[in-house]
Order: structure tokens, then sequence, then C-alpha cells
């Protein structure tokens, strides 16, 4: 739980103060607010403390109240929240609770509290994670011999490896919005949107994960000729990834809009076309594909069914992989459409949610265990590892080099901020690790490290070494 910390007189609470308390809320997820005592309050206080502490407990926004008797530092020491948010005026003034707040590993932050406040440009560089977020299965751990150095091993080595990316790549709008009330007429609620910040995500949020670990990468997906493509070529500057960006008339880059009120979806909506592609955009990126082969260690199928990577394209790409003995993963997502995860026959890992593998033997009481073997007969693939949400991973391989029983591993996370980008942080480590000859387990624990850390930030952020280097327990 990450607290936020505010204190002030508070003589009158007025919409500034709100919009303090807002911004406060989209940067944890417990508020404090600390209203300082009549005799030291700064600016001196007209109305008595009980009727501010009254005044300030009918916002909905705060979680608790606090009286301030004595010292802020006293306070914060005793708190000791994650991020103390100050009022704009007192930024270039000496702040004599700053050196506390740095003691312990906390932020000071000022913010003016206006309206058009960008809390995602501070979320992006200052999101902290917290390491008691994430749990280590420990037992998990000591049964297959992984260690804090065999998991630096392997982010070492993935450093070597040079894959390729292609499948649909996804704009992601958060919308943050303030709820203005509902409409008198129609019973429907009314939100104003506050501000809007967009990520990268699917297939190019892979290719960025990647990258973001040192991997060499080469990304190839499809755009539309329109101010979102334009916006992701804009976004990929820079980053060091071989980029091919193929474009088809007609075609809409997809993009979807996440509202949120208060750090919480509220709704969501798409705009993409579904449509597959072209055959002159299926030619040129087999071209690519095809052209960087030879190098390749690792090519990775991130699918979500958005007309990129149709059957035909995929067995071509697989057989090509395959003559040239390189390791091949898929990710086919199927969650709100529809998709066909048996195209990926033959390759060395899958990574599907439940709902997608029962989904897609038409299976719902079935035990895990008995349909993964089922799925394996169908699908004739080496490593599979099934997404349970906040239930972990099951894992199982066909693989002769391991003949363990199927294992389940728990989930690495709790008080989970946001899921969106997990399973994509999970299938490019467990891929990357697999391709220098990792056991599934160590692929599937580190993965499970990387999608931990990604449900503790608000967006698809890339992940880099330093990321999971922290977070591994030494």
């Amino acid at each position: 739980m990450k607290k936020i910390f505010i204190s002030g007189t508070f003589n009158v609470l007025h919409p500034g103060h709100l919009r303090l308390f807002r911004y406060a809320r989209e940067l944890g997820d417990y508020l404090i607010v600390g209203v300082t005592d009549d005799l030291i309050s700064t600016p001196p206080a007209f109305i008595p403390l009980k009727e501010r502490i009254d005044s300030i407990y009918q916002c909905r926004l705060i979680d608790e109240v606090i009286e301030v008797k004595s010292s802020i530092i006293d306070v914060i020491k005793d708190l000791k929240p994650e991020i103390v948010l100050k009022g704009k005026e007192f930024e270039n003034i000496n702040n004599e609770e700053a050196q506390i707040i740095s003691s312990y590993g906390g932020l000071l932050i000022f913010s003016s509290g206006d309206q058009n406040f960008n809390s995602w440009d501070l979320l992006e560089k200052k999101q902290i994670i917290d390491n008691s977020n994430i749990i280590f299965p420990e037992a998990f751990a000591k049964r297959h011999d992984i260690s804090a150095r065999l998991i630096n091993d392997i982010l070492l080595k993935i450093q070597n490896q040079k894959l390729l990316v292609v499948g649909d790549l996804i704009l992601d709008d958060y919308i943050n919005c303030e709820p203005l009330g509902m409409s008198q007429e129609d019973g429907n609620i009314i939100l104003e949107p506050i501000e809007t910040t967009r990520f990268i995500g699917g297939a190019g949020v892979v290719a960025k994960h990647a990258a973001g670990l040192g991997a060499k990468t080469i990304f190839v997906t499809v755009l539309g000729k329109d101010e979102a493509g334009s916006d992701v070529v804009q976004q990929f500057n820079g980053t060091g990834i071989d980029c091919n960006f193929f474009y088809e008339i007609g075609r809409k880059t997809s993009v979807k809009k996440r509202y949120r009120v208060h750090q919480r979806p509220v709704f969501r909506l798409s705009e993409l076309s579904q449509h597959e592609i072209s055959i002159e955009c299926q030619k040129n990126i087999y071209e690519v594909i095809a052209s960087n082969i030879e190098v390749l260690d690792l090519l990775i199928f991130s699918d979500f069914n958005y007309g990129v990577l149709g059957i035909n394209l995929v067995e071509k790409i697989l057989n090509l992989a395959k003559k040239k003995n390189v390791l091949v993963s898929a990710d086919c997502q199927s969650s709100s459409q529809y998709g066909d995860i048996f195209k990926y026959k033959g390759v060395n890992l899958i990574t599907p949610t439940e709902f997608e593998i029962r989904t897609a033997l038409r299976s719902q009481d079935t035990g895990l265990a008995k349909m993964s073997r089922e799925f394996f007969n169908k699908i004739e693939i080496e490593n599979l590892i099934i997404t349970l949400g906040a239930d972990g991973l099951f894992l199982e391989s066909n693989s002769l080099k391991n003949q363990k029983q199927p294992e389940l591993i728990p989930s690495f996370a709790r008080n989970v901020l946001d899921v969106s980008g997990a399973g994509d942080s999970l299938l490019v480590l467990a891929s990357l690790a697999l391709s220098i000859g990792s056991s599934l387990e160590a692929a599937a624990y580190l993965g499970s490290i990387g999608a931990a850390i990604q449900t503790q930030r608000i967006g698809n952020i890339p992940l880099s070494v330093e990321d999971l280097a922290a977070c591994i327990i030494k």
C-alpha cells in the first residue's frame, strides 16, 4: 500500500484543495491528510480544529484524517509515507522535512493543484517498485535450484540475444477523468476527461521490453496512415529497435482508450481494424523475417488477432524458423475477439490464459493437468505456460530435457495497480530465458518477476535489467 501524505490548515476547503487531493490519489492508494492544530497552524487557523477536520472528512477522496499537534517532521517520521505532497509555493524554499523523507526512500513532490496537472509524466518517471509487493515463492525456487545468482546470470546472457517480434501493435490511451455526476435526462454517468497519456502496447511493448533488457531487437508490424501511426513512429525513435513499419490503405492504427476515475478503470473504447492484411503486406513481413532469419536466436509472435498474423503467413514463417532452428514463442490473445491458437502448432513456447485455452478446447470443467495434455496432443508444442491471473501460472513441458511433472507457480504480485501488459512481460522474459537454454521453471520464474513489476506500474512502461535486478532477493 503506497501512502500519500498532505498537511495544512484547511480553513476553507476550496477547489484547489480538491484538485490537489485528486492528484494525490493518482500517485498512491491511501491518502492521509494532516490538519494542523490551532496553535501551530500557518496560516493562522480562524476555524476551530474540530470543524476543519469534519470538513476534510466529508471528502471521499481521503482515506484518513489525523491531527497534527506538534512538528510535521514527527508525524512524517511516524507515518513514513512513500510520498509527501506540498503546494507549488513551497518548492523554492527550505523544506525541513525533505531530509527525513529522503532518509527512508520517500519522495517530496510539489504541485499547485491546477486542473491541468500532468500526473502521468510523474508516474512514468517516478513510479517506485515496492519490493514488498513482490512475493518470491521460496519453495518453488528451492525445488528447481533457482537462485538470485542464476537469475542474474540469465539477465546477463539474454543481452547477447537477437530476436524479432512480429504482430499487432496497439496504442493504449489512458484517459484520466473527473466524475461530474449523473444525467437527470437519461441516467448516464458524466465524466470530464482531464488528461490523456499514450503508451505503446501489444507487439510494440514486447519489442520495447526486449530492447530495454538489452537484446538486439527487430520489430515488424502494420500501421494505418493516420495520426496514431505517426505517433508510433515518433515513440520508437531513439529506442535502438530495428523497426519495419508497413502501411495499408483503409487500415487504422489500433488504439484502445481506457477511461479511468481515481486510478480505477471505468470503461474502454477500441478504434481498430480487424480484417486480414493484404497479400502485399504479408509478403513484405515475410521478406523482412527471411532476410534476418540467419542471425536470429528467437522469434516472437505477439498476436492480438487484429489481422496482422493470418494463418497462411504464420504457417510460412513457422516453416522458415523451423528450417533455420530458430526458437519460436507465441501469445495468441482472444479475450475480447476470436483467435485461432492452433495456428501456432509446433512452437517452442506458448502462453495462453486459462480462458483462451478452455475456449480453444471447448472445455469448461476439465482439470488443468488433463486439459494441458489434451492441448499438447492437438498442437504439438514444446513448452506451455498457462496464465491463471491472481492464481499464478501452470507450467508443463513436452521437452525430452524436462521429464518433470506439471507445476503451479504462485503469483508474485500483490496490491496490483494495473494488470495491462503483465502477459507481455512474461512472454518476452520467458522466451529470452528459453533461448539461452534455461529450464522452463527458471524461465517462468523470471517472467513472473517481470509480470509482477508491470502490475505495480500504471501503463505499459518497458522493462529494464535494472528493474529486475533491483527486485531480486540477494
